[in-house]
């Protein structure tokens, strides 16, 4: 989950101190989806929207990686038309206290966002810092508490494994200028598999229908950013999802889905 759909969040006790101490492995793996509008909103003026996206988790001894590329055309209803093209990396050790992050989103052809640097916790619920090194010298205090996304993915499963309804956390990921979301989620109730999913080894096991709600951590308003619905399994893939932008939505179709080889530690 990434480019301002990907964090997650912290001030939770980092994130479920009453739940069972419950094990989660998850799962390394290559995801493609279809993109394509599914609604617009009363006030939205998108006719059409269509692309692709592609989700990498790569897992060493020590770390985890991630790859996300989102390709996009938006046409309105004065036939104007908006592509654009994202890519994130992250590199996120596995004890959650050091996180490494890369965007660039062009807009027609032209690059519109671009942020790299690094970020650092002393400790498991402690207060870190991110430093970009673009823009050049920019320096991001996070509270205490806060996570970096793996981190979230993590305890977000975690949640679901032991029933809790909502999660809620703070949660950095550099894919903004901020950096940082307050990021809301309402779990429902397990699904087991059906036959469809038991024909991967990714999906033969529960899963859960999530809605994600991102809120600016400094914003007035009660409204969030962006909103993500989605089905998570417990090993952490996602399967077909909603993206929630006001205006309109995209829903985004799992396509193709393949396992990637885990580090032999």
């Amino acid at each position: 989950m990434i480019a301002r759909r990907s964090a997650v969040l912290g001030a939770a006790l980092f994130a479920l101190a009453g739940a069972p101490a419950l094990a989660v492995d998850l799962a390394p793996h290559r995801a493609a989806y279809s993109l394509k509008l599914e609604g617009a909103g009363q006030a939205g003026n998108i006719l059409s929207a269509r692309g692709a996206m592609v989700s990498e988790w790569g897992e060493s001894c020590d770390a985890w990686t991630a790859e996300q590329r989102i390709v996009l055309e938006l046409v309105n209803t004065q036939d104007e038309v908006l592509a654009t093209d994202t890519g994130f990396t992250s590199w996120e050790s596995k004890d959650g206290l050091r996180y490494r992050f890369s965007l660039r989103t062009l807009r027609n052809e032209e690059v519109s966002e671009e942020y790299r640097g690094d970020a650092r916790l002393p400790a498991a619920g402690k207060a870190g810092e991110a430093r970009y090194t673009l823009p050049a010298g920019q320096v991001v205090k996070l509270p205490a508490g806060t996570i970096f996304p793996m981190v979230h993915s993590r305890e977000l499963a975690k949640a679901a494994a032991a029933s809790r309804g909502r999660f809620a956390a703070t949660v950095f990921d550099g894919a903004t200028k901020e950096g940082m979301s307050q990021v809301n989620a309402v779990i429902g109730k397990a699904v087991a598999a059906d036959d469809k999913d038991r024909k991967s080894p990714l999906t033969d096991r529960r899963s859960w229908n999530v809605r994600l709600a991102f809120f600016d951590p400094g914003a007035k308003s009660p409204a969030p950013q962006y909103e993500l619905g989605l089905r998570m399994f417990a090993n952490g893939v996602a399967g077909d999802q909603i993206m929630d932008f006001g205006e309109f939505r995209v829903r985004a179709t799992l396509e193709h889905l393949e396992p990637l080889a885990k580090p032999k530690c």
